[in-house]
């Protein structure tokens, strides 16, 4: 079935120039600095971190919350049986609102996705759905189909690949500009019979290339802006190398490799700060690449490193867009991203925003303007159709809550059929549907979430 949509895609780094404007400095009081922290011997891809600081608040203001209606602790069991168990080929979680329970899409035989469950304590939580392959089996496909920068070998130029949550198709959305012809009849749609698995294809715009200004001195936290001297974006997560125990910052990839407006890379640019001066010595770290093997950039998740990030902590910003608005909460642990559940964005230009509904798992968005096409990302619709995220909030926190506690989820990645409407800071490219790419993308790389016990 051929289907003709709009979709406009857009990156949420934004240029210096516009990133820095009105957003006033506020010194955030502080006391104390995070403790060289240790392995959670109870899940491995969490880092208990002892922080003095009498500001940082546990419980978020009510407007501010995501809730989930899966404990913490189950949430945390199934992330780790993600990781443990690749054989069981998982494909996506969803939420069944009928059952109050998750439904966990898996290729292997039900047999050993039930005790697999059972045996990691998620049976009565999670129940086992079939999937005709592993979210990885199915990107694997979707990278062999669209290359590095999604460009068919018909010429056509791919925006965002969607996939069902059982894995076994996908919604090929290609530029609209492309789709005249085709749609008329005298055009050549691609040859995707060999491909192995059903495709829907649609049409939309091509993605549109394109704060918190707080004070570094004392203590660092997420949600805040940093800028490298030509792209502004929003600092991430507080997370640790397990290999060396030294501190990263896990934010988004696009940040240290997009360009500027006038084609500039940011790579030229690898040293970032926290705040708009760059004089001040407050370091955010150098941009050290994506997370995945080789330097492979499959998922928008890339890692800061540097002694600037000895003092950034595991608190995360939430309220409006200036510095003066916000409270600062501690980071409590992880949630995976199901279909079905809520969650909220934390971007420095945009404020915090929650009700944003998870629509898809694993989606594809190929942003142009040199970038590489990024796999397994999230897709949300905001409810009341407030513009959740948008230029200059790249990078930043995605979480939900469970007892009014924030829990990490991933970092925002871009916007989908975007305008300049925006929350906090106008004149931008804003969306209420956006893009972020999912914690877990880094703790399969072998680093984990700072927290606070």
């Amino acid at each position: 079935m051929k289907r003709y949509t709009l979709t406009k895609i857009a990156l949420l780094a934004t240029g210096l120039a516009v990133a820095i404007g009105s957003i006033s400095t506020t010194a955030f009081a502080a006391t104390g600095a995070a403790n060289q922290p240790e392995v959670d011997s109870g899940y491995s891809f969490l880092v208990p971190t002892q922080v003095t600081e009498q500001d940082i608040r546990s419980v978020v203001d009510d407007q501010y919350q995501a809730e989930t209606g899966i404990p913490a602790d189950i949430s945390h069991r199934l992330i780790q049986l993600t990781l443990d168990q690749p054989e069981l080929r998982i494909a996506s979680t969803e939420w069944d609102e009928s059952t109050g329970k998750l439904l966990l899409y898996s290729a292997a035989d039900a047999q050993t996705a039930t005790e697999s469950l059972r045996g990691y304590g998620l049976d009565g939580w999670v129940d086992y759905a079939p999937a005709a392959r592993s979210a990885d089996e199915l990107n694997a496909i979707i990278r062999d189909l669209i290359g590095t920068t999604g460009e068919l070998a018909t010429g056509q130029q791919v925006a965002l690949v969607i996939p069902t949550a059982d894995a076994s198709g996908i919604e090929l959305v290609l530029d609209e500009e492309q789709a005249g012809d085709a749609q008329r009849g005298g055009g050549t749609f691609p040859d995707l019979s060999d491909v192995g698995l059903s495709v829907d294809i649609s049409y939309g715009p091509m993605p549109d290339a394109s704060a918190r200004d707080m004070n570094g001195s004392v203590q660092k936290f997420s949600g805040a802006y940093m800028q490298n001297g030509l792209l502004s974006c929003t600092t991430g997560w507080r997370m640790t190398q397990q290999s060396t125990n030294e501190p990263i910052m896990g934010t988004a990839h696009h940040c240290g490799a997009g360009k500027s407006d006038s084609g500039v890379s940011s790579t030229l640019y690898p040293n970032w700060f926290y705040s708009s001066s760059t004089a001040n010595g407050w370091s955010m770290g150098t941009w050290s690449g994506g997370v995945y093997p080789g330097g492979a950039t499959y998922g928008d998740a890339a890692v800061w490193t540097g002694s600037g990030l000895s003092n950034f902590v595991p608190g995360i910003l939430i309220g409006g867009n200036t510095g003066s608005t916000v409270t600062v909460n501690a980071i409590k642990g992880a949630i995976t991203s199901s279909v079905g559940g809520f969650m909220c964005y934390s971007g420095n230009r945009s404020g915090t925003v929650c009700n944003n509904y998870i629509e898809d798992t694993n989606v594809s968005a190929c942003y142009g303007n040199g970038l590489p096409c990024y796999n397994g990302l999230v897709l949300t619709q905001q409810q009341t159709n407030v513009p959740a995220a948008g230029s200059g909030d790249s990078g930043g926190p995605a979480y939900a809550t469970y007892e009014g506690r924030i829990y990490a989820m991933g970092v925002i990645s871009g916007v989908v059929n975007y305008n300049q409407t925006c929350t906090g800071d106008p004149g931008r490219d804003c969306s209420t549907r956006v893009l972020y790419s999912p914690i877990n993308e880094f703790f399969g790389a072998g680093y984990g979430l700072n927290y606070i016990p």
